[in-house]
């Protein structure tokens, strides 16, 4: 039986808290999981793969919203009725709505338009000395133009909401104080207004081929739909870009490896999935919806544990030389950035394709960037998990 003092204790609610500290490292080969104020941290990639793929626990929002007293509002509103917290049943009609919309077929027919995108936006970077923010004018609208030519959604209507769907990704964070939550609740409410004069508009127009349409078809609770939709928005626009921009750091901070992809462009499949190792754009809750016992671990209904992707993908018991950025890496254990089980993220695919495509137009054209200043990165907390502003100065080849 593991000893309460056996079990490392981490105080994720520091703000100096970050995922790529040493004490997390430690952590790990102290135990498989750290005690933190707010929950379980799960450090190990085995016992973090059977977590997600076990079906006694969800992503359901009423146990984050439990943790923060939130009942009412845009945030309860989101999380009590998103697509990882219905019932199973409308759950899986969720799903069925965006498969299309994702499908291999439709992705691949996609990627032509995804690679003259990134490098229309390649080509429009500054290059005379001063930096570029990567974030703003390259990760943000490749992922939104791609998002938006795949859903049928209008880019010049989503493009104003950007910065509110990637607030939207604060709401997982542990640490909501006042003025994050006020951050959030504002960004939800834009989301929702405008999803909702979409709907309106739908049923004005009720012969689209759109997501929108799609979704309004399934007879689901208006209010499923909308917070449907704003996950949707979230990780398909946010997620890719905040993970591109993850991509883009590590290769920066790595120029050898930036030229290597530059000579050989066959290596970019290789690039994108060892930055999903190296630097995970999200950290993914589990919620216990029955009593239940893992590996040692009594959980109770209701109880959280959160999958620490930063440390689990650099287990040493999962991956060779885990601290190493390696593009050749061979491929092996999936990175665990998308999640699993029956909640593995349906646009995981949608995801790498941002990262190729844009790791492409640029080592394509420019050699290995300078970062001017300090990268500011988002919350540690939060659900998409990236930088927030990347200056990169830029030459061309």
């Amino acid at each position: 039986m593991t000893q309460l003092l056996d079990i490392p204790y981490i105080d994720v609610l520091d703000p100096a808290f970050h995922f790529a500290s040493p004490q997390i490292s430690a952590a790990r080969e102290q135990h498989w999981y750290a005690r933190t104020p707010v929950g379980l941290l799960i450090l190990r990639y085995q016992e973090a793969a059977d977590l997600l793929a076990d079906t006694r626990l969800s992503p359901t929002g009423s146990g984050h919203l439990a943790l923060h007293g939130i009942t009412s509002g845009p945030i309860h509103r989101y999380l009590g009725s998103n697509m990882s917290s219905t019932e199973r049943d409308n759950h899986v009609k969720l799903r069925a709505v965006l498969a299309p919309f994702l499908s291999p077929r439709r992705l691949a027919e996609a990627k032509g338009l995804a690679r003259t995108t990134a490098h229309d936006l390649a080509d429009r970077l500054t290059t005379d000395g001063s930096p570029s923010d990567l974030m703003a004018d390259f990760a943000d609208p490749l992922a939104l133009s791609l998002f938006c030519h795949l859903t049928g959604l209008p880019a010049d209507e989503l493009q104003p909401y950007g910065s509110a769907s990637a607030d939207v990704g604060l709401v997982f964070a542990l640490s909501l104080n006042t003025e994050l939550r006020h951050q959030v609740e504002h960004s939800l409410q834009s989301l929702f207004s405008y999803i909702e004069q979409a709907m309106a508009a739908r049923r004005a127009t009720p012969s689209g081929t759109d997501l929108i349409s799609a979704l309004m078809k399934t007879g689901l609770p208006t209010h499923q739909q909308t917070s449907f939709l704003v996950s949707v928005i979230m990780g398909g626009h946010d997620a890719p870009m905040h993970q591109l921009g993850c991509a883009l750091v590590a290769l920066a901070e790595h120029p050898d490896q930036w030229e290597r992809l530059a000579q050989d462009p066959a290596l970019i499949p290789g690039a994108a999935e060892e930055s999903l190792r190296w630097s995970a754009h999200t950290h993914t809750l589990r919620f216990a919806v029955e009593d239940l016992e893992v590996a040692g671990l009594a959980m109770a209904r209701g109880d959280m544990a959160a999958v620490c992707n930063w440390s689990a993908n650099r287990d040493p018991r999962a991956f060779d030389r885990p601290d190493l950025f390696d593009i050749t890496r061979p491929r092996g254990r999936l990175p665990l950035a998308f999640g699993g089980g029956p909640f593995f993220c349906p646009g995981s695919a949608l995801g790498k394709m941002v990262i190729e495509v844009g790791v492409e137009a640029l080592t394509q054209r420019y050699t290995a960037p300078a970062t001017a200043g300090p990268v500011r990165w988002r919350p540690a907390l939060a659900a998409a998990y990236g930088p927030q502003h990347l200056p990169l100065v830029l030459q061309e080849r």
